[in-house]
C-alpha cells in the first residue's frame, strides 16, 4: 500500500497501480502536488481521455484518475453495476491510497458516479464537478434516450453469441437504468457542487437546471454552443473554471 499524507502530498511522480476493491482490482495513476482530486470518465471510456487535464492540474493538485470498474484495466467483477458500486469502490481506492478526502472532477457517467460519492460517502468529498451528468435516465434528451435504448436492445439480442457485445450489454445497462437518483437525494448533498454542461449537450437543460436546483448552493455554468463531449476534446475551455472553484473551495475549508 502506498503511504500519502490525507489530501496532501509533496512532489511526487507519476504512480501507477492497481487497488483491490473489494476484491476486484481497479487501475489507477496517481501524479502532481496539492490537495487531492480524482476525475473520472465516462461510460465505454478510460483514464487515458486525461492526459491533458492532468498536464493543467498536477501543478496545484494531486491528480488520482481511474478506470472504472469493467473500463479500460480495471477488473469487471460479478456483481451488477451501479453508481452505488462504482462510488463504493471510489471508497476503497481512496481507503488503499491513504486519501481521506477528494475533490472529485467526473465527466458524463464520471459526473454521476461523482453525485453518488457525495451522497453516500460525504464524509470522503470536499467538492463536485459534475461535467455532463443526469441526476436520473430521462434526463437525457428524448433523441439520446432513444439511441441508447434502441442499442440496448440489440445488444442484449447479441450477447450471448460474443463475449465483447456482452460486456458492451453491461456498459449501455449502466446508461438505461442508472443513475437512480432523485430530488431529494440531491437536497442532501452538501459538498461545494460546480454543475457544468453545454447548451448543445444530450442531458436536457430542464434537468440540469433541476439538479442545480435541487443542491444546496450549487453553481451552475453553460457552456455555451458546447456538445456532451467537448469537456473531453476542449479541456482549455473548462479547465480555467475548474481549477478556480476548486481553489476557492480550498481556501475557504482552510479557514472553516
Amino acid at each position: 500500500m502506498i503511504k500519502l499524507a490525507a489530501g496532501r502530498f509533496g512532489k511526487a511522480k507519476a504512480i501507477e497501480g492497481f487497488a483491490n476493491a473489494g476484491g476486484v482490482h481497479i487501475h489507477y495513476r496517481m501524479e502532481g502536488s496539492g490537495p487531492a482530486v480524482l476525475l473520472l470518465h465516462g461510460n465505454g471510456e478510460n483514464m487515458g481521455i486525461f492526459e491533458p487535464h492532468i498536464a493543467v492540474l498536477k501543478d496545484r493538485f494531486t491528480v488520482v484518475c481511474l478506470d472504472t470498474r469493467g473500463h479500460g484495466r480495471s477488473e469487471s467483477g460479478e456483481e451488477p453495476w451501479s453508481m452505488a458500486l462504482f462510488a463504493m469502490d471510489i471508497s476503497r481506492v481512496m481507503d488503499a491510497l491513504s486519501i481521506e478526502k477528494a475533490a472529485v472532477v467526473g465527466f458524463s457517467d464520471g459526473g454521476n458516479i461523482a453525485l453518488q460519492l457525495a451522497i453516500s460517502c460525504p464524509q470522503r468529498v470536499t467538492a463536485i464537478v459534475p461535467v455532463g451528468a443526469n441526476a436520473w435516465p430521462l434526463g437525457l434528451g428524448p433523441m439520446a434516450w432513444l439511441s441508447i435504448h434502441l442499442s440496448y436492445v440489440g445488444l442484449c439480442l447479441a450477447a450471448p453469441f460474443s463475449k465483447d457485445l456482452a460486456h458492451k450489454r453491461r456498459q449501455y445497462a449502466l446508461m438505461v437504468k442508472e443513475p437512480k437518483l432523485n430530488r431529494i437525494a440531491l437536497e442532501g448533498i452538501t459538498a461545494p457542487t460546480l454543475i457544468i454542461s453545454g447548451t448543445k449537450d444530450i442531458v436536457t437543460r430542464r434537468h440540469t437546471q433541476t439538479m442545480a436546483t435541487a443542491i444546496p448552493g450549487a453553481s451552475l455554468l453553460y457552456q455555451e454552443g458546447a456538445r456532451h463531449d467537448d469537456f473531453i476534446t476542449h479541456p482549455e475551455v473548462y479547465l480555467p473554471t475548474i481549477m478556480d472553484f476548486l481553489l476557492r473551495v480550498g481556501e475557504g475549508q482552510k479557514g472553516a
